[in-house]
């Protein structure tokens, strides 16, 4: 359904184009009537309802019901005239001031549209973070927003009162940018928020990037540092949409910097580890000098291939012993003998000359041999079935095999 514009004032008081000195994203010429008042959208679109819900990305501006327009019936009276009028009175194009409400009391976004200085009810809530970014904008330049509506009555027999369709034109998310500069407003509070106290940008951070009363309230009180910001009124309820983008973009600043932060921590703590390392300190003691484990130092000596030179004496120890358990044995001595000839225990001999076996002839041990290679590269974590006592035993057999290896070309 198209319904064409039929208020004498419309059709007298032409759109026309004005350069303003505010910048404004993509360098859109704003709209400014005769009256000075600032019209996002052009007064003389059409009214057009669709079954389906429209793509907004691919238009500028959709319609909306205007909240309580039943209980502010005396402006559109004011234009019906007397109840003679009712069963005449087609449908009315007519330009809604948009006037935004900070202080209102239920929502800092809140919207009121008037006809003829009359309040005829107010932007729907979903909508008016976006109204209220444009209209606010403007009004601090001394301009009033009007935007596109539509309205009709529907009378009944035999009732005295009467019932009132009343829609307004909004412009869609895309649209806001070209008619505030967005730019602008986005750089003036990054700005106030790098040169915020520490205690204001810890408040903001710990409500996820929203602005809490605390915030809000810093933000009003230094209005003078973010001049072209639509922002002041009750701390509760949504923020104009402009601000919710900026508040975007200081969070992704926020978290982009920790992150940096925390690679260059990162960084130096890995140096750290590296310099005691190559120092001849052990993994276990540089792990307890910098507080942290043991695994930690050894998966980051393992990043910058380097390796203790106390764990390196400690590996050599480890071969030798079992070298010396297997020849005991290869002597003809039993499993006990060679542990009482080497102060162990029946079952720590036993246990040694397995992994001497295992060093001699890794291949003769395929299950063993396998879960090392993976320790090796860096897979074994990978490995849910396998026990734990079996993991711990492939890291140490991986240290084992590399000290091996590193021996071959020697012998």
């Amino acid at each position: 359904m198209l319904i064409a514009p039929t208020s004498k004032a419309q059709r007298e008081s032409p759109v026309r184009l004005a350069i303003v000195d505010a910048p404004i994203k993509r360098g859109v010429v704003k709209q400014l009537n005769d009256d000075g008042c600032y019209c996002p959208i052009d007064l003389d679109i059409p009214f057009v309802l669709t079954d389906a819900p429209p793509d907004y990305d691919s238009i500028s501006y959709y319609w909306r019901r205007v909240s309580g327009a039943a209980y502010c019936k005396a402006a559109y009276t004011s234009i019906i005239g007397s109840r003679r009028n009712l069963k005449t009175f087609g449908k009315r194009s007519v330009a809604f001031s948009a006037i935004p409400e900070p202080n209102n009391p239920f929502d800092p976004c809140a919207v009121r549209l008037e006809l003829n200085g009359k309040k005829a009810g107010y932007v729907n809530a979903g909508a008016a973070p976006k109204v209220y970014s444009v209209a606010r904008y403007w009004q601090m330049l001394g301009k009033k927003c009007l935007l596109p509506g539509i309205f009709w009555p529907e009378s009944y027999k035999g009732c005295r009162g009467f019932d009132l369709n009343s829609w307004v034109a909004i412009p869609t998310v895309q649209e806001v940018k070209n008619h505030i500069p967005v730019d602008l407003i986005i750089q003036e509070l990054v700005t106030w928020w790098k040169n915020a106290p520490q205690y204001i940008r810890d408040d903001l951070e710990e409500s996820r990037f929203h602005l809490s009363r605390k915030v809000y309230g810093h933000l009003v009180d230094n209005h003078h540092l973010i001049p072209h910001v639509p922002l002041e009124g009750a701390a509760e309820g949504p923020s104009p949409l402009v601000v919710d983008w900026a508040l975007a973009e200081i969070r992704s600043m926020f978290y982009e910097e920790k992150a940096a932060k925390q690679a260059l921590e990162r960084q130096r703590f890995e140096a750290n580890v590296v310099e005691k390392v190559r120092a001849g300190m052990s993994y276990t003691a540089t792990a307890r000098a910098l507080g942290v484990s043991p695994s930690t130092v050894s998966k980051i000596a393992k990043k910058y291939e380097i390796q203790s030179t106390r764990n390196a004496t400690d590996v050599a120890r480890t071969v030798e012993r079992c070298r010396t358990a297997l020849s005991l044995q290869s002597s003809g001595m039993s499993v006990a003998e060679v542990g009482e000839a080497m102060g162990l225990s029946g079952r720590s001999a036993e246990k040694l000359l397995g992994n001497g076996r295992f060093y001699a002839t890794p291949r003769d041990y395929p299950e063993r041999l396998r879960l090392a290679e993976l320790q090796l590269r860096g897979q074994l974590e990978r490995e849910l079935e396998i026990s734990e006592d079996k993991k711990r035993q492939a890291r140490r057999d991986a240290v084992v095999l590399i000290y091996l290896r590193a021996e071959q070309p020697q012998s």
